[in-house]
């Protein structure tokens, strides 16, 4: 129960950093790179947390609260989806799913850091973040044509 309370501050805190990115920006694709970028700083400047809430997130115990992490999942949820809607409803915003949309936004640098933190591979985490910074910004950047 007190790494569960653990798990879900820190996992708070995440969702709190990225979603705050979100939120600042005005359009979608400075909101898709700034989202990238919250989620690299966040690894960068609260490593220890981000990595055990990366570490156990499947772990047999955190699992057994599956109402306590639905919730948690369902209040930014919630908060991304009120973000989005109204780029849904002016057409700057592909209608994706939520999970989509978030394993886009999110799954990319999670997947960098699960890399880096087995030893497989560790980059440049600079030069990533402006790499898949500008990939996020273009690939959501409307054509007005």
């Amino acid at each position: 129960a007190i790494a569960f309370e653990i798990f879900v501050g820190i996992r708070r805190h995440y969702w709190e950093h990225v979603i705050a990115a979100m939120e600042a920006e005005s359009t979608v694709p400075a909101t898709a790179e700034a989202s990238v970028r919250a989620a690299f700083d966040f690894q960068n400047r609260f490593a220890d947390e981000y990595f055990f809430m990366l570490d156990t997130s499947a772990a047999p115990w955190l699992l057994k609260h599956p109402t306590g992490l639905k919730e948690l999942n369902d209040a930014f949820v919630s908060r991304a989806m009120g973000w989005a809607a109204p780029y849904f409803m002016k057409g700057e915003l592909p209608a994706l799913s939520i999970h989509t949309f978030g394993a886009l936004i999110f799954g990319l640098p999670q997947w960098i850091a699960r890399e880096t933190r087995a030893g497989h591979s560790v980059p440049d985490i600079e030069v990533v973040t402006e790499e898949l910074s500008a990939l996020m910004r273009k690939m959501f950047t409307v054509d007005k044509q």
